[in-house]
């Protein structure tokens, strides 16, 4: 069976620091640099729990893969 997504209009740059703010801890723990481009409005339309689960998904790579002292940097 399909799985139905209910798409919502959302702030994603809000989501995204959101998401940021929960790793932040987590990177600083393993002395991985973690900075954000300055994040300006960006307005969509989807699935807030997805999209969250894909930004933390690509967060989780880059603490599984940046070697301690390392630097990740987001851009939106």
């Amino acid at each position: 069976s399909a799985l139905t997504l209910k798409m919502l209009p959302l702030r994603f740059d809000m989501l995204l620091r959101e998401v940021l703010g929960e790793f932040s801890d987590l990177f600083e723990e393993k002395e991985i640099a973690l900075s954000a481009d300055t994040i300006e409005s960006a307005r969509v339309s989807g699935n807030k729990d997805s999209l969250h689960r894909m930004i933390a998904n690509l967060l989780e790579n880059a603490l599984n893969y940046t070697e301690k002292g390392g630097q990740v940097k987001v851009s939106l």
